[in-house]
């Protein structure tokens, strides 16, 4: 989330997913608008029930994750969360290396 200093209006939140790349998350009156940020930019436009099932199926996907990193891993596998949309841009995040 951006400081108190940085407050840009209608801003949400800014997740920083590595050095290269974001994801930011805007909102004003009814527009719900979904930037990744990185060396190409995907901007969305998205409903408030999309959003709603964006954050839902996120959530779902980062408790599956964290009881999966709960289990014992096999050798090199990571935990990661991926978001796919119709259009078919998917966001995947896991932990850095």
């Amino acid at each position: 989330m951006a400081n108190e200093q940085d407050v840009i209006i209608g801003r949400i939140a800014e997740i920083e997913i590595d050095k290269s790349a974001a994801i930011i998350v805007e909102q004003i009156d009814d527009e719900i608008s979904i930037a990744i940020a990185s060396v190409v930019g995907v901007h969305l436009q998205v409903t408030a029930g999309q959003a709603r099932e964006l954050s839902r199926s996120l959530a779902v996907a980062a408790e599956n994750a964290e009881n999966s990193a709960r289990q014992p891993r096999r050798s090199g596998a990571r935990p990661t969360v991926t978001a796919g949309f119709r259009s078919g841009c998917a966001i995947q995040v896991g932990p850095l290396p």
